[in-house]
């Protein structure tokens, strides 16, 4: 099979050009067409530079007859990626939420229903949060983005509680019995590298490495992220779980498995 979404990656304009020439040439040996309507050519920057400014003078970048010229957002494998930053997605995915949530309010989750607040959180929680954090846990994300995500998250449970809206975060989620929306996206941050552990032959694996060992303390890359979330949570270090994944899970389901 073939993924339906392939991205290419260059710091150099010219080179990504050779890139699509390689994967053009691919595609014509196995009987595949690219599109190019649906192809976009982004730059992610941290800030405008005089390499940018050329980049755009001299854009080689063409399918066929159609030139592709820059664009300031694309979805790739489910993510709205942007050059201003992550809060396009994540903006993207409230309104999704929000959405169905909507879909869900004949079941008596509007504050003038007297349904059970419990089957409304049951609701939200399989229905409507994984609509919420879809690719979320992938990205890199900034405290002002966190934030947005975390008082969505709030603001939710107080709407199916019927919470006055000045409660307290800690009471309205202990009385909700669920996580905030920061801890919930640590624990699926935590749940995409124990798979990337358990893959010793990937590259992924190999990367998390590289990065482990090589980046400064300061580095804002993913798995620089993982390596605080272990600090914060009391972790072994991402090398030491590289090194010997974590086996907790597989034990407990072997036991449960085993009188069965």
């Amino acid at each position: 099979g073939q993924a339906d979404d392939t991205g290419l990656l260059s710091d150099d304009i010219r080179q990504l050009q050779l890139l699509l020439q390689l994967t053009l040439a691919y595609c014509r040996k196995y009987q595949v067409t690219l599109s190019a309507a649906k192809t976009k050519l982004l730059v992610l920057s941290k800030s405008s530079s005089d390499l940018l400014t050329y980049s755009k003078l001299v854009n080689p970048i063409q399918i066929g007859d159609t030139k592709l010229e820059f664009a300031s957002n694309a979805e790739h494998v489910g993510v709205l990626r942007s050059t201003s930053g992550n809060m396009p997605h994540i903006l993207q995915r409230i309104i999704s939420h929000n959405n169905t949530l909507g879909g869900l309010l004949s079941m008596g989750l509007s504050r003038r229903h007297r349904a059970n607040p419990l089957s409304s959180l049951c609701a939200e929680t399989i229905y409507a949060s994984p609509v919420l954090f879809s690719g979320l846990a992938t990205l890199i994300l900034n405290k002002a983005e966190i934030d947005t995500i975390s008082l969505h998250v709030k603001e939710t449970v107080q709407r199916l509680l019927k919470l006055h809206t000045n409660t307290p975060d800690p009471f309205a989620f202990f009385l909700a019995g669920v996580l905030p929306g920061e801890a919930t996206l640590h624990l699926k941050q935590l749940t995409i590298f124990g798979m990337i552990t358990r893959l010793p032959d990937n590259i992924l694996n190999r990367i998390a490495q590289e990065m482990l060992v090589c980046s400064p303390q300061s580095d804002k890359n993913w798995f620089a992220q993982i390596r605080e979330l272990c600090y914060q949570y009391g972790l072994p270090h991402p090398l030491l779980l590289l090194r010997q994944p974590p086996t907790f899970w597989q034990q407990k389901l072997r036991k449960h498995a085993e009188p069965l």
